[in-house]
């Protein structure tokens, strides 16, 4: 029997990183274990003339020549012409949102028995000027999706776009394979000790709240350092930030985390803060990965669905976004307390197990092409 054909389309994939791209990958693989023949459609992040088609995993790899990057999404005349080429020859084109290049191609005419999925990570957020006329082509690939997913339920409940096609939103999280979350050893930074530091790790984007962290571990006055460890635009403040107050003990890892070194410095964290005060935060896998660990998480009450993978009073603590001193409050209390830091450690990595494993995942995904 002729294995269906795949055609899954994000704005990026790996070594490129980023949560979706992570999940893009990840869906891709599971796709392929179960028998499917996967395509990835992607661009370039920078400026280059030449579309490479590699074998990667045992999955075939499109990474379309790119004009570069504006308003965080890619210019690529060459990912709409390839998709134009070949699109009417895969059984399943599956979307990953948003991506307004993509969702342009809900315009082209598809053959009768082909299906459209759409995966809902967010809705555009900061954007304003492309928000409007993105929504707009945006509606029209949902109304032609045969089954649209989305990453948690609040999401769902609280997108304007979602809303209108609840009767065929299914939610699958995102997950991670928990095997895999094993300390693989090493050096930790000087002055750090297993269990003793507070830790920060991702984007330094303005949306991910890194001032507010700042200032709440300037009011907390805890002797636990703050470890931050990350690149982005909010690389000069933090520095300004530690150079305005020597007494803090902040260190900055302001460079590429290896995934060895990401495993290393979750396995030693006494807890993980995730302060984003934006919904472009809409899922914030690093929880998953810190209660992989046992670590408790702090983070905020954002209208996505990061405060359901960690819950308040369950796996950790929540707070309002922005909120100095909420954040402060919640910093000291699992700082002080290694009673509460244990058990919400362990409601965490038992929450994983239940609802975000890879082989929990695997089984939603299965049935939803079966379905369809």
């Amino acid at each position: 029997m002729k294995r269906k054909r795949i055609l899954m389309v994000n704005k990026f994939y790996p070594p490129i990183v980023g949560g979706i791209e992570t999940v893009v990958k990840d869906y891709a693989l599971m796709l392929k274990e179960m028998g499917y023949d996967v395509t990835v459609l992607t661009a370039k992040k920078n400026f280059s003339l030449k579309t490479d088609i590699t074998k990667e995993e045992g999955l075939t790899v499109v990474r379309s020549a790119s004009f570069g990057t504006l308003l965080s999404m890619p210019f690529s005349f060459s990912l709409l012409v390839f998709f134009f080429c070949k699109y009417r020859m895969y059984d399943i084109i599956h979307f990953h949102e948003p991506f307004p290049l993509a969702s342009l191609m809900s315009f082209f005419k598809f053959r009768k028995n082909q299906k459209i999925i759409v995966t809902w990570h967010s809705d555009i957020i900061r954007q304003k000027l492309l928000k409007p006329p993105a929504e707009m082509i945006q509606r029209q690939l949902l109304k032609k999706a045969s089954q649209i997913t989305s990453t948690s339920v609040r999401l769902v409940e609280t997108s304007s776009l979602l809303r209108k096609h609840k009767n065929k939103i299914q939610v699958i999280p995102l997950s991670i394979n928990i095997k895999e979350y094993q300390d693989p050893g090493g050096l930790l930074p000087e002055g750090l000790l297993p269990n003793q530091y507070i830790l920060y790790l991702g984007r330094l984007s303005s949306y991910k709240g890194i001032r507010i962290l700042l200032q709440a571990y300037l009011q907390s006055k805890v002797s636990l350092p703050l470890v931050i460890a990350g690149q982005g635009k909010e690389s000069k403040h933090i520095k300004n930030f530690i150079l305005s107050n020597p007494d803090c003990r902040i260190i900055f890892l302001n460079s590429y985390v290896s995934h060895e070194e990401k495993l290393h410095l979750l396995a030693n964290c006494a807890f993980l803060v995730l302060p984003s005060i934006f919904p472009s935060e809409a899922f914030g896998i690093i929880q998953l990965e810190a209660m992989a660990f046992k670590k408790p998480i702090i983070n905020t009450s954002l209208p996505t669905g990061v405060p359901w993978v960690s819950i308040h009073g369950l796996t950790g603590i929540t707070v309002p976004p922005g909120n100095i001193s909420e954040l402060a409050q919640a910093i000291v209390m699992l700082s002080r307390n290694d009673d509460i830091r244990e058990k919400l450690g362990r409601n965490g990595r038992d929450r994983v197990f239940q609802y975000f494993s890879h082989d929990y995942v695997i089984n939603i995904l299965k049935g939803l092409y079966e379905s369809i």
